[in-house]
């Protein structure tokens, strides 16, 4: 049996509890997956939170208003958060795409219209025998000849689209330096939301249908160009962001 300790010795003190900090960290809230964001929230949202074990997490302190990143350690957090700008690059321009992309399907749900507001500056200006030849063309009917406010409205959306298709080339141009092929890309862009471009010739193709809605006359003569423009733009848009997807990483960190 254990011997028994006299009363008069005094008990051992007991030892203070180990606590981690709690240390104080800034993120950003991301929609997407735990652990692998996609994109921040349309309006950006930061929050200062007290985290339990945050290092355990892989989370470092970060100033308010600077980006968290996800991911182990403190290692590579530099390179983390090199690829996550990037992709947030990439992800506002598609989101800037989208919204185009959604104008103009309300767009042409109007071509009628559009085409009715054509006619009418057409012939305010005198001018019904040459073809909708420019964008710069169109700017010139609704300053000088328009009217109505139906027919404002309408080549105003146009004009406006347009305007977010040129603004948008520049993103793309300055996300990265791109290859052959997306440049060639960005620039048939360029050429075509160019002002003083010619569109007279270029007609969009299956599976679009905006030529198909005119007349042979107005197709061949008048309209064939200009209804055809924001689609086949969009296309290539479409075809310059599936290709810069593909492009290694270092594309993007060269660029930036």
């Amino acid at each position: 049996p254990l011997p028994m300790l006299p009363s008069s010795m005094p008990t051992p003190p007991t030892p203070p509890k180990l606590t981690r900090p709690r240390p104080r960290v800034c993120v950003a809230l991301w929609r997407g997956r735990r652990g692998y964001p996609t994109s921040p929230l349309p309006r950006e949202t930061v929050v200062t939170i007290a985290l339990r074990g945050a290092r355990s997490w892989g989370w470092r302190p970060l100033g308010c208003g600077e980006q968290a990143v996800s991911g182990a350690g403190g290692a590579g957090h530099a390179g983390v958060g090199q690829e996550t700008q990037e992709g947030g690059k990439m992800n506002e321009v598609k989101e800037c795409l989208r919204n185009i992309e959604q104008n103009y399907k309300l767009f042409q749900q109007q071509q009628f219209t559009f085409i009715a507001a054509l006619d009418h500056t057409r012939e305010n200006a005198h001018d019904k025998i040459r073809p909708i030849t420019s964008i710069g063309q169109v700017q010139a009917y609704l300053d000088h000849h328009c009217n109505n406010s139906t027919d404002r409205r309408i080549l105003l959306i146009f004009l406006n689209i347009c305007s977010d298709l040129n603004k948008l080339c520049q993103k793309l141009e300055a996300l990265h330096a791109g290859t052959s092929v997306t440049n060639n890309i960005l620039e048939k862009c360029k050429l075509l939301v160019s002002p003083s471009n010619d569109l007279s010739t270029i007609r969009a193709k299956y599976p679009h249908d905006v030529v198909n809605h005119l007349s042979c006359d107005e197709a061949k003569n008048h309209y064939g160009g200009v209804v055809s423009l924001i689609p086949i733009v969009l296309d290539w848009m479409k075809a310059w962001v599936a290709h810069s997807e593909k492009l290694p990483r270092n594309y993007m960190q060269n660029a930036s």
